[in-house]
C-alpha cells in the first residue's frame, strides 16, 4: 500500500500543496491545519494544490480539498487551482464537481524540494472528518445523496455518549 504525504509551502501570495501518493483521513490533521493557519492569512490570495503525484485520495481528504474552495470564495482570492495528470484522480475530482470550484490543469512546475512536509499531527479527529464530508456533501446535490449517511454517522459518533442515572 502506498505512504502517502503531504507537502507545502507558502510562496509571496501563494499557498502550495502538494499530495503524494495514498493521501487518507489519517493525514487529515495536519491537512485541515494547514488550510487553516493559510486560510487566515489575509496575504494569501491563491492556492495550488499539485495532486500529479497522488494515486488515491479518500473523501476525507476531498472534503478537506473542497475547504480550500470554501474558503476562496468567501474572500477576495483567486480561484485555487488544482493540479491533475493522473487520470484516475482527475476523474475522480470531475464526478466530485470539482470544476465548479477549482481551475483544473494537467501541469505545474514547482520543484520539491523547495517544500517542506507537513508535520506530524496526532490521529484523526472525528471533528475534522465530519466537517470534511459535510463540505464535500455542499458542494451539490449529487455529492448530498453520495455522503448524506456517512455524515448522519459521524453525526452520532461526534455527539458525547450520556451518563447513566
Amino acid at each position: 500500500m502506498d505512504s502517502g504525504q503531504i507537502l507545502y509551502a507558502t510562496r509571496e501570495d501563494n499557498c502550495f500543496i502538494k499530495l503524494i501518493g495514498a493521501v487518507r483521513y489519517t493525514h487529515g490533521n495536519g491537512l485541515n491545519a494547514i488550510i487553516e493557519s493559510t486560510g487566515a492569512d489575509e496575504l494569501i490570495r491563491g492556492f495550488i494544490i499539485d495532486l500529479s503525484e497522488a494515486v488515491y485520495l479518500d473523501s476525507t481528504i476531498l472534503g478537506l480539498l473542497a475547504k480550500v474552495a470554501r474558503l476562496c470564495s468567501g474572500k477576495a482570492r483567486r480561484t485555487p487551482v488544482v493540479v491533475s495528470s493522473n487520470p484516475d484522480v482527475t476523474i475522480l475530482l470531475q464526478n466530485m464537481g470539482f470544476q465548479e470550484f477549482f481551475t483544473l490543469i494537467p501541469q505545474y512546475d514547482l520543484p520539491t524540494d523547495q517544500l517542506a512536509r507537513i508535520p506530524g499531527l496526532s490521529g484523526p479527529e472525528a471533528g475534522t472528518i465530519l466537517e470534511a464530508h459535510q463540505i464535500l456533501m455542499d458542494m451539490n446535490e449529487k455529492n448530498r445523496d453520495q455522503f448524506h449517511d456517512v455524515v448522519e454517522l459521524l453525526r452520532g459518533e461526534a455527539k458525547p455518549a450520556r451518563k447513566a442515572p
